[in-house]
């Protein structure tokens, strides 16, 4: 059995050789903190086969910046360690009929998909948390609130419910009953990690309501959801969170040259 083909980030010069119709391993580099393009500006966009650009452009706090032409190689850039290699395990094994091998490649991948969010959602809600206190949110919290964001900031602190209220539903026979449920209400985010919750636990994730002029908006977004659906997802969850700056070109080019591109 041949080794699974690991896309382990290339540099910009590596990028020019390649073959523009195909797909290309990812470039990190570290202008992340310039949004305009060109040498003057400090930044210049890498070009696959001198001749069209990655699909994914990542801007991450730290200064680097992601190119990439899946959001599967996006997120193995970001997370790093070995899950490159755990993800080309996987896309090797996506073509077979060996469904626990396969089932096994994903728990992997997704063990580490969980790790990275768990500690973003520490850092992500102390920097809510602060925010609140500097700007009186946190004085119109109730206790209950208080201590369930303390909580969620805490390294050795438990991923948090929400409030748990009694919520009405209506069951398979249309009968009108109640259960409990975690509610966040207030207009504080609390930060969640969808690993900690169904379908990955027996913990319902908390619903969002907020009161605003003494109407209850459901839905409302104070919470911050990390989403670990997929690779796509995280991107995108990552940033609504405001942790990273994407922009994304289509998949198709203009160029007919671009049009047969392989994104397997």
């Amino acid at each position: 059995m041949t080794e699974p083909t690991v896309r382990h980030p290339i540099s910009i010069e590596d990028a020019t050789r390649l073959d523009p119709a195909q797909i290309a391993p990812p470039i990190v580099v570290t202008d992340g903190e310039h949004t305009e393009i060109g040498a003057a500006h400090g930044r210049v966009l890498p070009l696959i086969g001198h001749r069209r650009p990655y699909i994914y452009d990542v801007s991450l706090p730290d200064k680097r910046r992601v190119y990439a032409d899946t959001p599967e190689d996006a997120i193995a850039a970001i997370i790093g360690g070995d899950y490159a290699e755990k993800l080309a395990a996987h896309r090797d094994l996506e073509s077979s009929n060996d469904d626990t091998a396969i089932d096994e490649a994903w728990l992997a991948l997704a063990r580490l998909r969980h790790a990275h969010p768990d500690q973003l959602r520490l850092a992500l809600q102390q920097q809510i948390n602060d925010l609140a206190h500097r700007d009186g949110s946190w004085d119109h919290l109730d206790d209950q609130e208080q201590q369930q964001l303390t909580k969620a900031a805490d390294p050795d602190g438990p991923y948090q419910v929400g409030v748990l209220e009694e919520i009405p539903f209506v069951d398979e026979e249309d009968n009108l009953r109640t259960r409990m449920a975690g509610v966040w209400s207030a207009r504080v985010s609390l930060v969640l990690n969808t690993g900690d919750y169904d379908p990955y636990s027996n913990t319902p994730i908390p619903l969002s309501e907020m009161t605003r002029d003494g109407v209850v908006v459901p839905g409302d977004p104070n919470l911050v959801v990390l989403d670990l659906g997929d690779s796509a997802a995280y991107l995108e969850s990552l940033q609504k969170a405001g942790w990273l700056t994407m922009s994304v070109l289509p998949a198709e080019q203009p160029d007919p040259i671009f049009r047969g591109i392989n994104l397997n």
